[in-house]
């Protein structure tokens, strides 16, 4: 800005894929090698999102504006990493593998729950005096069968909640203020609700949105 302007902060956006790893460039077993993506592949150079060499996994490649680092998801633990401990690890800065002892699947335990709570990403920005929002959306039946203990908070949610921040719902998604998990909102349909397509381009503008609102912008694809 200009000489007296106040510098404005910077925003960030968050777009967490789970269970997606930088792999070689064998097509039947990495889909990045050959899923159109025109627009990662422009900023890197014309380049598909895999590991081409040794060097691009124990540093990084830098292309135009855009560094790609690549990073062990092991986390000194032996065995194969697992969502419950690289989320918590992701959203805390705490080895949640090497403090559990193992990779742990699926929803996080009593453990790593308490770390969520204590080390909570979305908590630490709260009390540095920023913003954040989660831009995914919930139903109320989600919320009705984690009351009637027939499902449990995932990392992310956790995370999230251990901040006391407000939720984003249907409403929201209707309002275009909200992006469903599978961004288009096809699985909503399925399950019966009555909400309108979203298209990638959509969605893309909708969390550009939120970003420009908020100090930090988490979305989650699974």
């Amino acid at each position: 800005g200009s000489v007296g302007e106040e510098a404005r902060p910077l925003s960030v956006l968050m777009i967490f894929v789970d269970g997606v790893g930088l792999g070689d460039a064998h097509v039947g077993r990495n889909p990045l090698a050959s899923a159109p993506m025109p627009f990662v592949r422009k900023l890197l150079g014309g380049r598909a999102l895999v590991r081409t060499s040794a060097e691009d996994v124990d540093g990084a490649m830098a292309c135009s504006d855009v560094r790609l680092i690549a990073v062990d998801a092991c986390l000194g633990v032996s065995g194969l990493p697992q969502s419950a401990t690289g989320q918590t690890t992701l959203l805390t800065g705490v080895n949640a593998a090497d403090a559990l002892g193992r990779h742990l699947p699926g929803l996080p335990s009593a453990t790593l729950v308490d770390i969520l709570r204590k080390h909570s990403l979305f908590k630490r920005l709260r009390q540095a005096g920023l913003t954040a929002t989660f831009a995914n959306p919930f139903t109320d039946d989600y919320f009705a069968a984690v009351e009637t203990g027939r499902w449990r908070h995932s990392a992310t949610t956790t995370a999230v909640l251990s901040a006391d921040l407000p939720v984003r719902k249907l409403d929201d998604l209707r309002a275009g203020r909200a992006v469903f998990h599978d961004i288009t909102g096809e699985r909503l349909r399925g399950l019966g609700y009555d909400v309108a397509p979203t298209t990638p381009q959509e969605a893309g503008r909708r969390l550009a949105q939120l970003t420009a609102e908020y100090d930090f912008t988490l979305f989650e694809h699974f």
